[in-house]
């Protein structure tokens, strides 16, 4: 088994140190790559597609409501988004390897900007606590922030389809309770949820769930109440973006359905990731169209295309919302003072090999990115070598701390 450090490899004698933004969308597609009656063909929905996420430039594209039409191995309808959306021009972006796991036939997606993220790991969630199946899995993306110093910053977004209708509080509670039964598991870790959670108002039982408690996610607008049918609420009303039947659910724009929630590491940038406050939005929502639709007069959000895009691509709107990091801008080949440890590729199979710098003895601990604990030790300042028990081919982070400092840093065994 060889080790192999992913993107720790950048040592530093000179750093200037700026904020840089994320843009992170999420967007229920509306049965992309459907063939029901009046649904619109793949072809324009590229179309409109490139007209919305070109208006907005997401680093982070999560989707919802894919249908699954495997060929040769891979989703057809999540590889097209990839190709003829996001790398028309360049390779810049990647996606998420495909889940199938469904009983309505429709899937999550996840798109990154490769230059800004890693991904170290999906899994999803097919089981509510009890053991019976979900009505939608739940996915989760654990991404490596590439752009950052000394330390490692990692997010797991979470992707969910909460079951509709107004009589479904049951079934939403049990995907809530899978999300926090994972989430739960960890301390000081940054998770944003991104989803069509179909939740009618803050106080029922799922939406309580997600909040509940110290390690609850936050609505980063603090937007609580009744939102069905409330036009108090027309600011943050995502659905429907039409009046009349067709494709999709029609009645005007009066539900809250999409968020994006985040924890507390998020929110208040605690783990080198923040919410930018004041960036959140239902995006093409300027709050005028209460039980009207998205295409109707001038929309003081975005222009008359991208509003005719909203229109006919889906009966939800998206929602977007700006996080920040610090990127280093500039850097040598020399070791900055700013670095305690680095984590090197072994000469040997199952050997990591760990640098310290004079800061005394260190402990470490390496984790599953589940964060379960499978081995820790001792080290002191220096050239040492971890080798390693039983560690499986995947991805891992290693703790090293002592009186002075904590540093996590990610690795891939192969």
């Amino acid at each position: 088994m060889r080790i192999i450090l992913t993107n720790l490899f950048v040592f530093f004698s000179f750093i200037l140190w700026s904020q840089s933004e994320i843009k992170l969308m999420h967007y229920n597609l509306l049965n992309f790559g459907s063939q029901e009656t009046g649904c619109k063909s793949v072809e324009d929905k590229i179309t409109y597609l490139k007209n919305i996420v070109g208006s907005y430039s997401p680093d982070i594209f999560t989707v919802n409501e894919m249908k699954v039409n495997i060929q040769n191995g891979e989703n057809t309808l999540a590889q097209v988004i990839l190709d003829e959306v996001f790398n028309e021009t360049s390779e810049d972006f990647s996606r998420a390897t495909d889940t199938y796991f469904s009983s309505t036939g429709l899937v999550n997606m996840l798109y990154y900007d490769n230059t800004v993220f890693e991904l170290l790991d999906q899994q999803i969630i097919n089981n509510a606590l009890n053991g019976n199946y979900l009505t939608r899995m739940l996915d989760i993306y654990t991404l490596y922030l590439k752009k950052t110093g000394e330390d490692s910053v990692i997010v797991d977004v979470i992707v969910a389809h909460f079951k509709a209708g107004s009589g479904d509080t049951f079934k939403r509670n049990q995907a809530a309770e899978a999300i926090r039964a994972y989430t739960d598991q960890f301390d000081d870790r940054n998770f944003i949820l991104c989803g069509d959670l179909n939740i009618y108002k803050s106080s029922e039982p799922a939406f309580q769930t997600l909040i509940d408690g110290a390690k609850g996610l936050k609505d980063p607008i603090n937007t609580l109440g009744n939102w069905n049918n409330n036009g108090s609420f027309a600011e943050v009303h995502t659905q429907s973006t039409r009046t009349s039947s067709g494709c999709g659910a029609s009645g005007g724009m009066d539900d809250r359905f999409d968020f994006i929630l985040m924890n507390d590491e998020v929110l208040n940038n605690t783990n080198g990731l923040g919410y930018v406050p004041g960036t959140y939005e239902a995006f093409g929502q300027d709050g005028s169209y209460f039980n009207g639709q998205i295409n109707i007069n001038n929309n003081a959000s975005v222009d008359a295309l991208v509003a005719s895009s909203l229109f006919n691509m889906s009966d939800h709107l998206p929602v977007v919302s700006t996080l920040t990091y610090d990127p280093i801008l500039t850097s040598t080949t020399s070791l900055s003072k700013k670095e305690v440890v680095k984590v090197l590729s072994p000469a040997t199979d199952n050997i990591l090999r760990i640098v310290a710098s004079n800061e005394n003895t260190f402990k470490y601990e390496i984790y599953t990115l589940q964060g379960q604990l499978i081995q820790n030790g001792i080290f002191t300042n220096g050239d040492n070598t971890i080798k390693l028990n039983s560690t499986k081919p995947g991805s891992y982070f290693i703790t090293l701390r002592n009186s002075k400092v904590v540093v996590s840093k990610p690795f891939i065994c192969q």
